[in-house]
């Protein structure tokens, strides 16, 4: 294969006298994809003496693109982006600098382009640099742009750009199907990336369904006051973000790492450093985080929490770098909702405060705190219910007058330190303050149907059974009128788990239960 592309190629300078114009054969292999389009993996492809103009993808050279030479490149890369048909196609990007003086555009209902440097990582040697006039963008992604991909780029906006990367919806439109993989942004004047509006103070009706983004570094903004990642869409559904790294390096800051004014986002995998205010803002919007370790003073902030989906952070090690956050200033603040808060194996510096009212659902599992005297700060509680603490170490302070907490279980060695500022009398409903000696730990997940059967043996009739959810899908079941309890019991075997409605659950919710006798 390679002795036969040479020969073209050669064939090619011969009779053109300019290989940069060249249309030449291409030599990966195709596949098809369901709908019959073709697929080419351009990862290991060598692009040095070969420019594509025709085919399965297109070459930005081939349009006028010159690597290194400082000068505009942003009309190549939009007449390049032009040409892929209307079946979708790939732009391919390869290594070396390029410069951008102008917006680049993926326009409205152009479907499947995809724009990647075939050398892979984020340490990729394709780079999109903006020699623009202040406060432009580098990118842009229309409406109904289906399917678009950007991969293996790197983005530095130079302190002029306001916006490497924007998922602009236009006129409260839709975007679905976002892939992103290896990139980094560094130098934006406001956001690294933006999906939906690009402005937090308004909110959006824009739509994106269905984004996959995969290890990308935001590597800060301007003077302190850029975001890494706005999310501002009405229907922002399944965003989710693997091997995300916000971390500015020691000459940038981010004021918040990521800005969540409507929407849901999953992360897995998470690194963060060197924000000055929090690194996660909820202003109505929702996450979800997995394994993070985080070196911020504060973690998450969300004062106007009131979604139906919950916020879940798990396995998160948090250090404090910088300030250091002291035992009466909260490290994590959610405003109380209607929808369930679930911490799961949190190591945490300061303190964790929630204040509100009315039943609201709170579960946390081996939150560790590493500050003396820092703790759970509850502000007006009133019919709180499901509270599990279950840590060795942190006190619970409680502000208000005649507060309510119902459900509560403490699973700690020892009664928790409670501390009452306030008037009238705190008062616990079902509480309980268990060893960790006398307690039966499992788990199960929900089957497809209205209830499920658990197998325990230690199981008594007079057992004392306490579930609790430990995934969003689980959050929410608990959350709604199909909110589980122990329907039946059944000494030396088990226990069945009933939704509350009688209607089935997914199948896919996960709990763990602690049995006491």
């Amino acid at each position: 294969m390679g002795r036969l592309l040479l020969i073209a190629v050669m064939a090619v300078m011969i009779g053109a006298g300019n290989a940069c114009a060249a249309t030449v054969n291409n030599p990966m292999t195709e596949d098809l994809d369901a709908a019959g389009y073709s697929i080419f993996d351009v990862r290991n492809l060598d692009t040095t003496d070969i420019v594509i103009a025709k085919g399965p993808w297109v070459d930005v050279r081939a349009y006028g693109a010159i690597a290194n030479d400082g000068k505009d490149d942003s009309v190549a890369f939009n007449d390049a982006i032009a040409s892929v048909s209307s079946f979708g196609g790939t732009v391919l990007v390869p290594p070396g600098s390029y410069h951008w003086e102008s917006t680049v555009i993926i326009p409205a209902g152009k479907r499947r382009v995809r724009i990647v440097s075939p050398t892979s990582g984020r340490s990729s040697n394709a780079m999109i640099k903006w020699i623009g006039a202040l406060g432009g963008t580098m990118l842009e992604v229309e409406n109904l742009a289906d399917s678009p991909s950007i991969e293996n780029l790197q983005f530095d906006a130079n302190g002029l750009a306001d916006i490497c990367v924007h998922f602009n919806p236009l006129n409260d439109g839709g975007i679905r199907n976002i892939y992103m993989a290896n990139c980094t942004f560094k130098g934006y004047q406001k956001y690294g990336l933006v999906l939906g509006a690009a402005d937090e103070l308004t909110s959006s009706g824009a739509q994106l369904h269905i984004g996959s983004f995969y290890n990308l570094l935001f590597q800060g903004g301007q003077n302190g006051v850029a975001y890494g990642i706005l999310i501002n869409a009405q229907n922002a559904e399944w965003l989710s973000f693997y091997d995300l790294s916000l971390a500015p390096g020691t000459a940038s800051w981010h004021k918040y790492h990521m800005y969540i004014k409507s929407g849901k986002a999953v992360i897995r995998g998470l690194v963060t450093s060197r924000a000055t205010s929090y690194p996660f803002f909820l202003n109505g919007g929702v996450v979800s985080i997995y394994d993070w370790n985080a070196e911020d003073r504060y973690l998450l902030y969300a004062p106007a929490f009131s979604s139906n989906s919950p916020i879940v952070l798990s396995d998160i090690s948090h250090r404090g770098v910088g300030q250091g956050a002291l035992p009466d200033d909260w490290t994590i603040y959610v405003k109380m909702g209607d929808a369930p808060i679930i911490l799961n194996g949190i190591l945490i510096q300061g303190s964790i405060k929630l204040p509100g009212g009315g039943a609201r659902h709170f579960y946390a599992s081996g939150v560790t705190f590493g500050q003396a005297g820092a703790g759970y700060i509850l502000e007006n509680p009133a019919d709180y219910h499901g509270f599990l603490h279950d840590t060795t170490t942190g006190v619970i302070k409680v502000f208000g007058d005649n507060p309510t907490i119902q459900g509560f279980l403490s699973s700690n060695i020892g009664k928790p330190k409670w501390k009452l500022d306030g008037n009238g009398n705190l008062t616990l409903t079902g509480y309980a303050t268990l060893s960790s000696s006398n307690g039966n730990v499992g788990s199960f997940t929900f089957a497809a149907a209205s209830s499920t059967d658990v197998s325990n043996t230690s199981v008594t009739t007079d057992s004392k059974i306490v579930v609790f959810p430990t995934n969003a899908a689980a959050a929410n079941l608990v959350g709604g009128p199909k909110s589980p309890y122990i329907s039946a019991v059944t000494p030396g075997v088990g226990f069945t788990v009933s939704t509350g409605d009688g209607t089935a659950a997914t199948g896919t919710e996960t709990f763990n239960y602690l049995v006491f006798n």
